[in-house]
């Protein structure tokens, strides 16, 4: 008799006698996993067993355990056949990567399962090939890069990625088709569909030839203005101009030349520039940390896949275009980059069942359009509904670099939280007074209070945080302004409480935007030791202080540019100018006055701006050197490198 093996977190026992398969306790933060605490293997007469398998969206993450996409398949299922309703056992998972799927999926065969569904592929980019960067320890990775960059430049270095990544994710498929097969047992896939709408992916330029660089930066500056102002076509053709510059490497452009597009009416162009910006985020030419997306490549693999392995499939990006709804798919089916609203559960689900019904053989498939338009949507109480909505903020001032719309799209998904429950406005000052206090926030006492309120956070929803959420807590400041003034102040008067008299912004982690670093730095690998200063790879860095507004500042600042011989770095306080440094390649400390008339009660933006790098055009011959060795290379220039801006009242 085989020996029973663990199906993911659920571990083999005994319950009554019968062989069972059970999940350790729930945690009050939540984990990566489905509520269900045990797993039943299958007897005979039994209904039909569905296992559902996939990433965090196919998790229902910021949503569950109140709603998922498994628990929404299993309520349309049980709308559509009520008399025998196959039961949907999830066994999604947050941060799910190939090589765990494809275990999970071989040992859930131990449940007997008659349909297996998969959605993933939002991961791939982000999880799948890591050793593929200048930055993380993998000899033979950068050896790779080093050939690739020599053979065909950047795009080579991209497509290296890219291609690696599919290779993987086809060679999962086929393990899958493999097992299934031997147990006869059919597969659904579901093509995951992203957030083109409101999500965008971030990057500095990478070093370009001559005055390039320079000339991409302003061009970048002209696009943005003429995006807020309206001036589509400008925008268009600076955003042209950029992708002339860079080859099409950065998805910086895109995403501009996407906007432009929308603004235009043009919906075709804009879709297809942005499904070029999410294609274009790879590990090789990343510099700041993106988001988990499903590209038009692997949304083409899985098609393919269906097709080459006998799979069917729940195709998204085409469920999701006859909703009508959004001309790009936005914030309406999603919370995030990717993770689905109730509503897209709903669609999601809805597509889902009829799979299920055609591969389990249920007569006619049902019209995904009328289940979409008949099937009762999933049920979620205010309260639920809106601390996912909170989280929704709080993720994407997490997740989302600074660029063009992001607290506008903060303060949207802060505004339908109020408007859902409006009693979630305490757990916005719980919020910003875990936020003012130097503890972790699960040792603070505001979470303590919301642990115990129907607005409770947990870990899905960023409630775990190292650094001062500048962006978040402004913008709950100004949503409350709006809303109940009287809530604003408690809100300003929690900062201040904590307003120190003296700190190092670099030291204490008050970066305004920490996504906008060089992602090892943020994010130091094992095996790897951290910058021991800040590099800006972007020719703005700011930080948030909290002050009273009442009393004169002095910043004493440690800086040097590293790639530029000599230059003047300006300083800007809550967006006006405040003089300026001049800086050489060697380090130098300044004493710089703040006068109190620039500050403001609460958070203060105290923002740096480099000048561009001198030109340099042997930096590749440098770079692909040193990637030869399995040495650490920079893709991107460093604008300006501060090792400490001690602030003092």
């Amino acid at each position: 008799m085989t020996t029973p093996e663990p199906i993911s977190i659920w571990q083999p026992g005994v319950v009554d006698g019968r062989a069972v398969f059970q999940r350790p306790g729930l945690h009050p933060f939540g984990d990566h996993y489905a509520d269900r605490l045990q797993l039943n293997p299958k007897r005979p007469g039994d209904p039909a067993r569905i296992c559902f398998f996939g990433e965090s969206a196919a998790a229902g993450y910021l949503l569950a355990r109140h709603v998922t996409p498994a628990k929404a398949l299993q309520a349309h299922l049980r709308h559509l056949l009520p008399e025998d309703t196959p039961d949907v056992i999830d066994l999604a998972r947050t941060n799910e990567r190939l090589a765990s799927l494809v275990e999970t999926v071989k040992r859930s065969f131990q449940l007997s399962p008659d349909l297996l569904i998969i959605y993933a592929g939002n991961n791939w980019n982000l999880l799948e090939t890591p050793e593929l960067s200048p930055y993380f320890p993998s000899e033979r990775g950068k050896q790779q890069m080093a050939e690739a960059l020599l053979a065909g430049g950047l795009d080579a270095l991209a497509e290296l990625a890219l291609r690696e990544r599919l290779a993987r994710a086809w060679r999962a498929l086929a393990e899958i088709a493999e097992v299934a097969r031997a147990n006869s047992t059919p597969v659904v896939l579901v093509v995951p569909e992203v957030n083109l709408a409101d999500w965008e992916t971030l990057q500095p330029a990478p070093w370009l030839p001559g005055d390039g660089l320079e000339r991409w930066y302003a061009l970048l500056e002209d696009a943005q203005r003429s995006l807020h102002g309206g001036h589509y076509a400008a925008a268009s053709g600076a955003a042209l101009a950029m992708l002339d510059l860079d080859d099409g490497v950065s998805p910086t452009p895109y995403r501009l030349l996407a906007q432009a597009r929308a603004g235009q009416g043009d919906w075709p162009a804009a879709r297809a520039a942005a499904e070029a910006e999410v294609v274009s985020g790879h590990y090789p030419t990343m510099c700041f940390l993106g988001a988990p997306q499903a590209s038009s490549a692997e949304q083409r693999l899985l098609r393919h896949a269906a097709q080459i392995f006998g799979f069917a499939i729940v195709d998204l990006p085409r469920l999701f275009a006859g909703d009508g709804a959004d001309a790009l798919p936005g914030r309406r089916l999603f919370m995030d980059y990717c993770h689905l609203t109730v509503e897209g559960v709903h669609q999601a689900a809805a597509g889902m069942a009829a799979a299920a019904l055609e591969a389990l053989r249920h007569g006619t498939t049902p019209d995904v359009a009328a289940l979409i338009r008949d099937l009762p949507r999933p049920v979620i109480s205010p309260e639920h509904l809106a601390v996912a909505e909170l989280g929704a903020a709080i993720h994407t001032a997490h997740r989302l670099a600074d660029f063009l719309r992001k607290d506008e799209l903060v303060r949207h998904w802060l505004e339908r939280a109020l408007d859902t429950s409006p009693g979630i406005a305490q757990t916005f000052l719980e919020v910003v007074a875990a936020r003012s206090v130097d503890l972790p926030a699960l040792f603070t006492a505001a979470q303590q209070s919301n642990l115990a309120s129907p607005y409770t956070l947990q870990l899905q929803h960023g409630w775990r945080y190292d650094h001062i959420d500048a962006c978040l807590v402004q913008a709950i400041i100004d949503v409350l302004a709006r809303r109940d003034p009287e809530l604003a102040k408690r809100a300003t008067q929690s900062l201040l409480e904590r307003a120190p008299s003296s700190a190092d912004l670099v030291e204490q982690r008050t970066l305004w935007e920490p996504l906008m670093q060089v992602y090892p730095d943020l994010l130091p690998a094992r095996d790897r030791h951290g910058c021991a200063f800040l590099r800006a790879a972007w020719p703005r860095v700011s930080f948030a202080w909290i002050a009273s507004g009442e009393t004169d500042l002095i910043l004493d600042i440690t800086a040097r540019l590293p790639q530029r011989v000599q230059g003047r770095a300006e300083v800007f306080v809550n967006g006006q100018h405040a003089g300026g440094l001049a800086l050489t390649t060697r380090w130098s400390r300044s004493v710089f006055p703040i006068p109190a008339p620039l500050l403001r009660s609460g958070l203060n933006r105290i923002t740096f701006q480099f000048p561009p790098p001198d030109p340099r055009d042997d930096v590749w011959s440098a770079v692909a050197g040193r990637l030869a060795q399995g040495l650490e290379a920079d893709l991107f220039p460093v604008f300006g490198e501060l090792f400490s801006v001690r602030v003092m009242e």
